[in-house]
């Protein structure tokens, strides 16, 4: 599901978590990513 920048910042203000940003380019830096994603449990 799609949400407004409004909305996600509201949601990660209120649950208390960061919105990650990350400049990538090319597809192992993604996956590297994604990895680390998994194993803190991230959202």
């Amino acid at each position: 599901m799609l949400v407004g920048t409004k909305e996600m910042f509201q949601k990660a203000y209120e649950g208390k978590y960061a919105i990650g940003a990350f400049n990538v380019n090319n597809m192992e830096i993604i996956q590297g990513i994604m990895a680390a994603c998994a194993e803190k449990s991230a959202r």
